[in-house]
């Protein structure tokens, strides 16, 4: 028997099959070790940088896929909290992309605003000669540069069709252009970035017939936009004259026309394209995973749980939390270091603990380990208890602001918590007798012999009854595996699947 208060309770209670085991009173506390380390990090050039020269990471900035950034983050782990202790949690954020420019949001994007067919005639209206000293009626890479109007120097253009410059301007001029000796008619783009013009790509019309979007209008429609980013990767990298010379990081400005539908109006757009090795991407990809420090190594993984086991000194510092719980449990605590969840009428009363005084205990103790979780961040919390002879988990998430206690965290696994065995033992709808019903508040486990024997169907009656109250949003054939303590002889923590038909959960 655990608590010595129950030796005379046990002695009246001759129905009683249960033989609890004796528990010392005296308890050694050992010091408490440095508390692991638990941050969170967003990679940036100079974490990069720590890597060896081999890693492209290093000079990428990026990690090309999650196994590899799970294989080289460790390395920096290693510089930047080498003094971590076992069980340290470092939740990293890092990229699996290279970097993307902002998306470019015209001052413009009409279609007919921003493409003009440059005149050569008549004389009086001859754009190619708006340019100075130029007598030709073509241009070249270089001229058609400085025609085009910016900031300071307006005048040199058509004005009327462009105007002023303002960042990020677009033009799509079709003009005679000369190159190679040789003079023929192109339609390329230009973007202004606010200090001078550059040509970017232009789908031409033969792209747009070559993935099935030719015709009279050459366009993409407003449903094509989700595939514009593979469109366009497609094509950059069958186009020689940019995949000849494409690098890691490269950059393309991609201008393309959209079809607005209803709106009934035609736009050019711009959209940036980085190359990251081996496609063309425009959304740069992040991903998050928790390192945790074991046997001295750091070991990622993608589940951003974190787990800790209370350890003594938690259990001290809770049971100095004033108004935690009762006298008598708070005493009891101190003595067993433990939480009682059984010895009572009900879970709180006597020195019985509730889950949310245990929850509000624990959250205590999470305030102080993990001073800057990163929102979202999960965790297991695994503690003592009396009753149910083992040890219980409770599960937290962190909001952003506070710790939330997550009473019914999985789908599918549920363990049975003091607040369960207490209700349980107190509902008559299970049909057991008054004498198990005491036996199980009392020891917080069934007993499944003697006088106070449960039945299993009286076990899974009391289950199902806690079930639909802890799963309020159940789905039908959901599958949930209950794990729950047994007394026969011996303390034995076993299990049962439970399944929901829309109604009431029934035991398979």
């Amino acid at each position: 028997m655990k608590k010595i208060y129950y030796l005379l309770a046990l002695a009246a209670l001759a129905f009683s099959a249960c033989q609890k085991e004796p528990r010392l009173n005296q308890i050694t506390v050992k010091p408490p070790a440095t508390a692991p380390t638990t941050a969170s990090d967003t990679l940036a050039a100079p974490d990069y940088g720590l890597l060896p020269s081999s890693d492209p990471a290093q000079t990428n900035h990026f990690f090309g896929s999650l196994s590899a950034a799970l294989s080289s983050v460790p390395t920096i782990l290693n510089t930047e909290y080498s003094t971590a202790v076992e069980k340290s949690q470092i939740t990293v954020t890092f990229q699996l992309e290279p970097a993307v420019p902002a998306a470019v949001k015209l001052v413009d994007s009409i279609y007919t605003h921003v493409a003009y067919t440059l005149l050569a005639t008549p004389a009086g209206n001859n754009d190619y000669t708006k340019l100075p000293k130029n007598t030709y009626t073509d241009f070249t890479d270089a001229q058609i540069l400085t025609w085009f109007p910016y900031a300071g120097n307006p005048t040199n253009a058509v004005g009327t069709s462009w105007g002023e410059p303002v960042s990020p301007t677009l033009a799509v001029p079709t003009f005679n252009y000369y190159a190679n000796g040789t003079t023929t008619v192109q339609t390329f783009a230009y973007l202004y970035n606010g200090t001078a013009w550059g040509k970017i790509y232009l789908i031409s019309a033969a792209q747009y017939t070559a993935i099935g979007k030719g015709g009279t209008s050459n366009d993409f429609a407003v449903a094509d936009e989700p595939n514009l980013p593979g469109y366009f990767s497609s094509i950059l990298n069958a186009d020689p004259s940019v995949s000849a010379t494409a690098k890691v990081g490269s950059i393309e400005y991609v201008s393309y026309k959209l079809y607005g539908g209803s709106s009934a109006k035609t736009y050019q757009l711009v959209m940036p394209m980085v190359f990251d090795g081996t496609k063309w991407v425009n959304t740069q990809v992040t991903a998050t995973a928790v390192f945790t420090k074991t046997n001295g190594q750091w070991v990622g993984t993608t589940d951003n749980t974190v787990s800790y086991t209370l350890v003594a000194a938690d259990y001290t510092t809770i049971s100095g939390i004033n108004g935690i719980a009762s006298t008598a449990a708070v005493a009891d605590l101190k003595s067993h270091s433990d939480f009682s969840i059984a010895a009572g009428v009900a879970t709180g009363v006597g020195s019985s603990w509730a889950d949310v005084q245990i929850a509000n205990g624990i959250i205590a103790i999470l305030k102080t380990l993990y001073t800057a979780p990163a929102a979202n961040q999960k965790f297991n919390v695994t503690f003592k208890t009396y009753g149910g002879y083992s040890t219980e988990t409770a599960v937290f998430n962190f909001d952003g602001t506070n710790f939330v206690y997550l009473p019914t965290p999985s789908a599918t696994k549920y363990t049975l918590t003091g607040d369960d065995y207490t209700a349980i033992a107190n509902s008559t709808a299970t049909g057991a007798t008054s004498s198990a019903m005491q036996n199980l508040n009392q020891y917080g486990d069934f007993s499944t012999s003697g006088a106070t024997a449960w039945t299993q169907v009286q076990i899974n009656t009391g289950i199902a009854a806690q079930l639909k109250t802890r799963y309020t949003t159940a789905t039908a054939n959901q599958i949930v595996t209950v794990s729950y303590a047994i007394y026969s002889g011996g303390n034995v923590v076993t299990t049962g699947n439970f399944k929901y038909d829309g109604t009431n959960w029934n035991a398979q």
